[in-house]
C-alpha cells in the first residue's frame, strides 16, 4: 500500500485495498481463472482482517465521535466484505461467517441497517451450508425480536425458496 502504517488514513486504505481485491477476485472467477481468483481471495482476506483490527482500534483511540463513527463503519464494512467473501462460489467459507458477527446486537444496538446487514449475512451462511433448519430457527428467533426488522422479509423469501427447493427431497423419504 502507498499509504504508510501511522499516517492518516492508512487503515481506510487497508480496506479499500480489500475491496479492490475482492472485486478482482469475482471478476477472476467469471474469467474461470480460480487460481488467480483464489490468490485475489486471500490477498482481500488479509487485507480485510488487517484493516478491521485496525479500524477497530483506532476507533478506541480517538475522541473524536464523529470520527469513531466512521472508523466503526468502516471495521463493519470490513467485516462485511470478509463475509461475502466467504460466501464466493469458489472460496466457500460459510462456516467463518457466523464468528464475524458475534456480538454486533451489543455492539450496534441501535443500527439497524448494520444489524439487518449481519443478519441475513447469518442466515445466508447457514443456508449456504445447508443448514436449513438451523436458518429456519434463527429467522423464527430474529421475527419473534423485532418483527418489524429492516431485512428479515428478503430472507424470510430467500429461505422460503431453498425450503420450496427441499420439500421434494423430504417427501420422497417419508
Amino acid at each position: 500500500l502507498r499509504i504508510p502504517a501511522g499516517s492518516a488514513g492508512h487503515e481506510e486504505s487497508q480496506y479499500r485495498a480489500g475491496n479492490a481485491y475482492a472485486g478482482q477476485m469475482r471478476k477472476l472467477f467469471k474469467e474461470q481463472k480460480p487460481a488467480e481468483a483464489k490468490a485475489a481471495g486471500t490477498k482481500a482476506e488479509d487485507l480485510f482482517k488487517k484493516a478491521r483490527e485496525a479500524l477497530e482500534k483506532a476507533a478506541k483511540e480517538t475522541l473524536d465521535v464523529a470520527a469513531q463513527e466512521r472508523l466503526r463503519t468502516l471495521a463493519f464494512n470490513a467485516r462485511v466484505g470478509l463475509a461475502n467473501l466467504y460466501l464466493t462460489k469458489g472460496i466457500d467459507r460459510a462456516a467463518n461467517v457466523q464468528a464475524l458477527f458475534e456480538g454486533v446486537e451489543r455492539e450496534f444496538a441501535g443500527d439497524v441497517n448494520k444489524l439487518s446487514i449481519a443478519r441475513t449475512l447469518r442466515l445466508k451462511s447457514l443456508q449456504t451450508l445447508g443448514k436449513v433448519d438451523e436458518a429456519a430457527l434463527l429467522l423464527d428467533q430474529l421475527l419473534k425480536e423485532d418483527p418489524d426488522a429492516k431485512g428479515l422479509s428478503a430472507s424470510a423469501s430467500s429461505l422460503a425458496r431453498t425450503m420450496d427447493e427441499r420439500g421434494p427431497a423430504l417427501k420422497g423419504s417419508n
